[in-house]
């Protein structure tokens, strides 16, 4: 009976692993996907592709797109954490 235990303790963590990555890989995306719109939608705007801007706006556009960059790291920091830690370890 312990070996049988064991199994489904075994099958029933290698669940939970699945169900965990797969809910980290659709927060992911859900976080990604728009912050990336976001830096990509003001850098156009930057570069004046729809028209040309005034001081003001470019500077929004600069305080946008220096934050969505911030946020993005912060994200993948959490999301990916095995990045930082070989750089921290070496």
């Amino acid at each position: 009976m312990h070996m049988t235990q064991k199994f489904i303790s075994s099958g029933a963590s290698r669940k939970a692993v699945q169900a965990k990555n797969g809910a980290m890989a659709h927060m992911s995306h859900d976080l990604r996907t728009p912050l990336n719109v976001i830096i990509g939608f003001a850098g156009l705007m930057l570069d004046e592709v729809p028209g040309p801007i005034n001081q003001e706006q470019r500077q929004c556009l600069n305080d946008i797109l220096s934050s969505a960059r911030r946020l993005l790291e912060l994200i993948n920091g959490i999301l990916d954490p095995s990045d930082g830690k070989d750089d921290k370890e070496g």
